[in-house]
């Protein structure tokens, strides 16, 4: 019950993020530096380092998430286990393991980081290959069930669909979901305000989120889903009491179907190795290049909480293209496109807004990058096609451009 409790708390960063942020404001590095200095709490160090991916700046989403990293630690004062049967596991290509693992299953639950673009262009690969198998709907964490009722229909999102909706590859999730022909839904619930035990309170967001996706396979009892949620969420673990456990737990009880739980989190990259998963220490050393999962001869996948969930993934180290992490091309369909600097007549530094041609003006974007100066040559992330620019300076000015992609 301690790890519920530990669990609550960091579950809870969801709900203040959603609370305190404007979702129309993109911040530049400087103003989420500023912001860092005022509050060092591990709630808000959390929320910056996504605010970083909004923008792009990898390198100081790992820099923020480190500083949380170390903040949490203290408070949860908990080492993590290595299991040494691990060495008996080969890694396999994670998207083909997944592939075939898929076919005996109904319900598929993948956890996110929430300042992780790489967990999101993940998820979108799969969904690309669970499609042929008759995965027809995909839920997110993070849509607002009310906000949004086009989304389908207008095939791309808005930055009021949600919070996190706002970070470009979380977007591009969904275009390329519904291009596929997935129907992209909503399962948020809110925590139950009026309750004063933090754990229940807590609770009462994880069944209400469950009640609303055991909702639907009512009306569809055949139907194949895939969940994308942020980190425990998808947990199986079942509790005795009242309290039941994380969302798959419920939906595992409630449903009577077992779903496959893939953990693409746990063993993400930090930027430092004093903080590292034991796991990721080891498997960098191995120098595996491609994103794996770990099977042994019997054909078994590992995880290292198999009481939580079926699988880890493990992501390789990040290489950089054009200043920009090298899965932002390898994950998706984009290319490396050079920004036209010299069109721009703002002073530096400047947001770089990519929108396609045609979408509306409160559309996520297809991309953003921050130019700090002269000398910042980042690329812009983009398939073929027509494009708008907005560009933003720091003090608010705009300038807006057009770009072919060819």
């Amino acid at each position: 019950m301690k790890h519920l409790m530990y669990l609550a708390y960091l579950l809870g960063f969801v709900q203040i993020v959603n609370a305190q942020s404007n979702p129309k404001e993109y911040f530049f590095s400087s103003q989420i530096e500023a912001k860092i200095k005022e509050n060092t709490s591990a709630r808000k160090l959390q929320s910056y380092a996504v605010n970083f991916s909004f923008i792009g700046e990898y390198q100081q989403v790992l820099q923020t998430e480190k500083k949380f990293i170390l903040t949490y630690k203290k408070l949860k004062k908990k080492k993590v286990k290595m299991n040494h049967d691990f060495l008996n596991y080969k890694p396999c290509n994670a998207l083909s393991e997944i592939e075939k693992t898929a076919k005996e299953y109904q319900i598929i639950i993948i956890n996110e980081a929430h300042y992780s673009a790489q967990n999101r262009l993940f998820t979108s690969k799969l969904l690309e290959r669970l499609y042929t198998q008759g995965y027809k709907t995909v839920f997110l964490e993070g849509l607002r069930p009310k906000k949004d009722k086009s989304l389908n229909k207008r095939t791309y999102p808005l930055i009021s669909s949600g919070f996190y909706f706002r970070e470009p590859q979380y977007g591009n999730l969904i275009r390329r979901a519904i291009t596929k022909g997935y129907t992209v839904l909503p399962y948020e619930h809110p925590q139950d305000a009026n309750e004063q035990n933090p754990l229940k309170r807590w609770y009462s967001r994880e069944e209400g989120q469950a009640n609303n996706i055991l909702k639907f396979l009512k009306k569809n009892p055949k139907a194949k889903i895939v969940i994308h949620c942020g980190y425990g969420h998808l947990s199986e673990k079942i509790y005795e009491g009242e309290i039941v456990g994380n969302l798959g737990a419920i939906l595992k009880q409630k449903s009577g179907l077992n779903p496959l739980t893939i953990n693409q989190e746990e063993w993400l990259e930090t930027h430092s190795m004093n903080i590292a998963n034991p796991y990721r220490i080891m498997l960098d050393k191995k120098q595996i290049r491609e994103i794996s999962v770990f099977k042994n001869d019997e054909g078994k996948l590992f995880s290292s909480t198999p009481k939580s969930y079926d699988v880890n993934v493990y992501f390789p180290p990040t290489k950089y293209i054009t200043g920009r992490p090298a899965w932002l091309f390898s994950l998706s369909e984009k290319r490396s496109v050079s920004v036209p600097h010299h069109k721009i007549n703002l002073g530096f530094p400047y947001l770089v807004f990519a929108y396609k041609q045609g979408d509306s003006e409160v559309a996520t974007p297809i991309d953003v990058i921050e130019v700090k100066t002269q000398n910042d040559r980042k690329a812009l992330a983009l398939e073929q096609g027509s494009y708008r620019l907005v560009i933003k300076g720091l003090n608010g000015d705009t300038q807006k451009l057009t770009l072919e992609v060819h």
